[in-house]
Order: C-alpha cells, then structure tokens, then sequence
C-alpha cells in the first residue's frame, strides 16, 4: 500500500461498478481493476443464468448458483491485488443475493480490499 487508502461506497456506486464491468468485459473498473476478465465472465454468466438468459456453463453437477460463485471467488482471490486498506459499503443487506450486480461487486471488493466493513439499518434475518 502506497498510503492509507480507505473508500465508502454507497449502492449505486457498486450497482454502476459491477454493471459496467459485466458489459464491457474490461480491465477498466475502478472498484476492481485487478479482476480477471475470465472471473468477471462467470459473474456475468451466473447473472444472466439465474435470469433464464443464457445456461449457466461454470457450474458443477449439482452445484447451487451461490456455491459456485464462492467457488470461483476463491479460486481468483490469490490473482488480485490488495488496492484497498478499508472498504466500507452501505446497505450491505442487499448484498446477500450473488447474484445481483449488488451481490457480484461486493463479493469483487472483498477480493480487493484488506478490511470490508458491510453497513445497514435495516435488520438482518439469519
């Protein structure tokens, strides 16, 4: 790290975030430049999948659409680069869901983050 660098995002941010990098499939994202371009294929792949608008290829037998993202996730995190000291991000109860552009760019932050630091109001159901 190069200084203390610490960002707060709110959920457009985030939304804006992950929908630019899923249509554009660039290395441009500012939230998370260090993604690979094969990882950001599987988000955009599982999205679209669990809206019945493509099949979902990355996928093993059995596997549930949340497990599989995990699992690629952490198959990626040793690839990406800590550009991050502190990540704090608002209505982080929306984030639950991976796949929305909310769920995908979270889980994309913490792979770019050292600290995230999840915020909401609103009551969170186990």
């Amino acid at each position: 790290f190069k200084g203390d660098i610490f960002v707060l995002c709110t959920i457009y941010d985030l939304q804006t975030e992950a929908r630019f990098a899923f249509n554009v499939m660039k290395h441009e994202s500012a939230l998370f430049p260090t993604a690979s371009k094969n990882l950001i294929q599987v988000l955009r792949n599982q999205y679209r999948a669990e809206r019945g608008q493509c099949k979902a290829r990355y996928r093993l037998k059995g596997e549930k659409v949340n497990a599989c993202i995990r699992r690629h996730l952490a198959q990626n995190e040793s690839k990406c680069t800590m550009i991050f000291r502190t990540f704090i991000f608002d209505e982080a109860h929306f984030a639950r869901n991976l796949t929305t552009f909310w769920g995908c760019g979270a889980a994309l932050i913490g792979l770019h983050a050292e600290a995230v630091f999840p915020m909401s109001g609103t009551p969170y159901n186990n």
